[in-house]
């Protein structure tokens, strides 16, 4: 490893053979991470119970981050995000293959997508996971796309590297694992019930406040939450007026109780 390490003459070779089947014949620009120290370093996570983040830092390029959702059902994507933009329309491909440190090995193509002028490039789901289980697997990930007016004639060649990555990834999983079930579409407009002539919740109902609650907590951005209540099942017009503002009393005493 040493030797061909040291020897990039030879890398250069062995990589402009590797990837000439998928690449176009143009000039690239490539941003890959150093080989040292520093690369381990590149990965990060963040996470809440709504959102979880897996970034890496490509040097002198921007970075990529991975993200997953809270929601009935998870949502997944990455996000490319270059410091200088896109200035074109194009496309880009991900392609797996082993890491510089080793020689020899086919590329995969992973999939593809358009890319417009002034948007981030953005992967579905299907493709998402396919390059993490590609970076999971020891392969780095290379992205190629043309910008004409950024680099007229050459490939752009942003890489996702395998080093560091397993840790960040290990946490990534966990969070995701104690994401919310539930988005804000879920919870934005919720009808209770409540059982007859009282102001305690039905069971079903209970459970989906709860839901409710625990999304308010974790989301920083509502500023405001309406409470309307109402009461049909008493045998007077007063009995339901006294009976709603109850019904109401009762569930702003559940929201001030969960903030705490």
């Amino acid at each position: 490893m040493r030797s061909l390490l040291n020897s990039p003459p030879l890398v250069t070779l062995v990589l402009a053979l590797a990837l000439s089947a998928l690449l176009p014949a143009h000039a690239q620009v490539r941003y890959s991470v150093p080989l040292d120290g520093t690369a381990a370093k590149l990965w990060s996570t963040k996470d809440t119970k709504l959102v979880c983040s897996l970034i890496h830092d490509i040097p002198k390029y921007g970075y990529a981050e991975f993200k997953t959702v809270a929601g009935r059902e998870l949502r997944s994507s990455l996000e490319i995000v270059p410091r200088l933009g896109i200035n074109d329309r194009s496309e880009m491909r991900f392609i797996a293959a082993k890491p510089e440190w080793q020689s020899g090995g086919n590329e995969t193509l992973l999939g593809r997508i358009e890319i417009f002028n002034g948007f981030n490039p953005f992967a579905g789901a299907t493709l998402t996971w396919k390059i993490l289980s590609a970076l999971n697997n020891g392969k780095q990930v290379l992205m190629p796309y043309t910008d004409g007016k950024l680099a007229p004639g050459e490939n752009i060649v942003p890489t996702l590297s395998p080093l560091g990555f397993d840790k960040p990834y290990e946490a990534y999983l966990v969070c995701q694992h104690n994401l919310l079930r539930v988005g804000f579409n879920d919870v934005r407009m919720l009808p209770l019930a409540f059982k007859f002539q009282q102001k305690t919740l039905t069971a079903p109902s209970e459970a989906r406040i709860r839901q409710q609650l625990d999304y308010v907590k974790a989301d920083p951005s509502i500023a405001q939450i309406t409470i309307r209540a109402f009461a049909y099942d008493m045998r007077t017009r007063t009995d339901n007026m006294r009976m709603a503002d109850e019904r109401a009393a009762e569930l702003q005493k559940m929201f001030i109780g969960h903030a705490h």
